[in-house]
């Protein structure tokens, strides 16, 4: 069986009147009769008139917000992601300067190690002997650089981490 589509020249006055949802309500009857005599115009009728159907059924079942409100959304939007950028250059150079003090305190120390030694040995000199190991690493100046650097990686952390 061969099918043969022949063109109609009512075709696109059909597809107007479909598209624009005035199918078969607000059609006139000439339009009306001509797709009950054309097989062309009939079948299109009823492949495209079905897909309106669903279109208008998902148009009202949907949900959509008034324009101020999204207008609004998006303005907040647009702060937020604005305060975020304008925030990272910030940061980047609240941490350079956290790691340029502790580079600074960390070189001083070792810079002044041998003052700092002799100060905490003296210090705790006054430390009984029964607790030797104690004066060994207070007399250290590894330790008193490892306390200043965790005391400024906190330091650093929190300027880094901070909201405001």
């Amino acid at each position: 069986m061969t099918v043969t589509f022949v063109e109609c020249p009512r075709e696109q006055e059909v597809i107007d009147a479909l598209t624009t949802m005035q199918w078969p309500e607000r059609c006139d009857t000439e339009l009306q009769a001509h797709v009950a005599a054309c097989e062309g115009c009939r079948d299109l009728v009823g492949t495209v008139a079905p897909l309106g159907d669903a279109w208008q059924d998902t148009r009202a079942e949907a949900h959509v917000p008034a324009s101020g409100m999204v207008w609004w959304r998006a303005q907040l939007r647009a702060r937020r992601e604005a305060t975020r950028a304008a925030a990272r250059p910030i940061t980047v150079v609240q941490a350079i300067a956290g790691l340029a003090g502790l580079v600074f305190i960390v070189g001083t120390l070792a810079w002044l190690s041998p003052w700092v030694a002799a100060t905490f040995t003296g210090s705790f000199s006054m430390v009984s002997g029964a607790l030797p190991e104690v004066r060994a690493a207070a007399s250290s100046w590894a330790v008193t650089a490892a306390i200043a650097f965790l005391a400024l990686t906190s330091l650093v952390v929190y300027l880094a981490v901070a909201e405001d």
